[in-house]
């Protein structure tokens, strides 16, 4: 009895080290309605941004970690008359511990075009 309890805790270890850490993540391209047609703009710039969160047992703590990035994206960026961010992409990565904690990291990227004035 006491080498089968040894056992399935050598075997519980085990698979608690192996599964400690287990990334994932997620992109997501946005979709918005400038329309782009050539000749009518100029690139700027990339603006950057990310955020993160934490969950323990997936309930406790946490927080809208992707809105948080997406709202810091447009206070970064800045936007003067005739600008706009395009291609907007979320990136989310997720790593989990011991399967008790969590921790949720989104990073978000755009560009800023300046379209041009009419007869420029």
């Amino acid at each position: 009895m006491k080498k089968r309890n040894i056992l399935l805790t050598i075997c519980a270890v085990s698979i608690m080290i192996m599964t400690s850490c287990i990334p994932s993540s997620r992109l997501v391209a946005l979709g918005d309605n400038t329309r782009l047609q050539e000749g009518n703009f100029d690139y700027v710039r990339t603006v950057k941004s990310s955020a993160s969160s934490f969950y323990v047992l997936g309930l406790v703590g946490g927080g809208d970690h992707i809105r948080a990035a997406l709202d810091d994206l447009r206070e970064n960026a800045s936007l003067k008359k005739n600008q706009a961010l395009v291609n907007q992409s979320v990136v989310t990565e997720s790593k989990t511990y011991l399967g008790l904690v969590t921790i949720m990291k989104t990073f978000v990227t755009a560009d800023i075009v300046e379209f041009k004035e009419s007869g420029q």
